[in-house]
């Protein structure tokens, strides 16, 4: 039922409101609230997917895909980490496909020849980028922090614990977006061979 019916079916439910002890009136009363109830629900529901549109766009570089992180200001802009991007396209891949097949071939684009994907994808210094005053020089015009073509990263083991789920968990993203978009579709029946080897 659409919102035109429901908003239709509103002024039954006003009249309804004066026959309260009829079983057949107070069903229909019942049933109203439930569609009231579920337009609010839909309301909600049009809200949380339009906030999803705005992170989607805040985190997405066209022609790279879904950084870690939607602020510009966060140290992970420019940077492209293979589990958190897919985990996150599993999520807002169905609203932009698009951005998750981007973010998909930016990681399999990095990948070493045999399966192994990269821990992260820098488009900056990663490192470079926790330094403040490199990141006011950066403000004023000196970049000292952003790389002139993509770095791919493989081992972290320095400061974390190398993601050892990253090929898991960028499966199951394309799994979840199987059947939601023909473009993911097309990506892994495309990559099939290289996804299985990544495993």
């Amino acid at each position: 039922m659409n919102r035109e019916e429901r908003a239709r079916l509103q002024p039954d439910l006003e009249k309804l409101a004066d026959r309260p002890h009829h079983s057949a009136a107070r069903a229909r009363k019942a049933f109203l609230q439930l569609l009231l109830k579920q337009e609010g629900q839909d309301r909600v529901r049009d809200e949380m997917n339009a906030q999803a549109l705005e992170i989607t766009a805040q985190a997405t570089q066209t022609c790279i895909g879904m950084f870690t992180s939607a602020d510009r200001n966060s140290q992970f802009v420019g940077e492209v980490w293979t589990r958190d991007a897919a985990l996150a396209c599993a999520v807002f891949g169905r609203f932009d496909p698009q951005m998750a097949v981007e973010t998909f071939t930016t990681i399999l684009s990095h990948a070493q020849p045999s399966g192994r994907l990269p821990l992260r994808v820098e488009y900056v210094r990663h490192w470079a980028n926790y330094v403040p005053p490199l990141r006011w020089l950066k403000r004023m015009g000196i970049d000292l922090i952003t790389r002139p073509e993509a770095h791919a990263v493989y081992n972290n083991v320095r400061f974390s614990i190398p993601a050892r789920d990253s090929a898991s968990a960028l499966i199951v993203s394309c799994g979840e977006l199987f059947d939601h978009s023909a473009e993911v579709r097309k990506f892994v029946e495309d990559n099939w061979t290289f996804l299985l080897r990544s495993l």
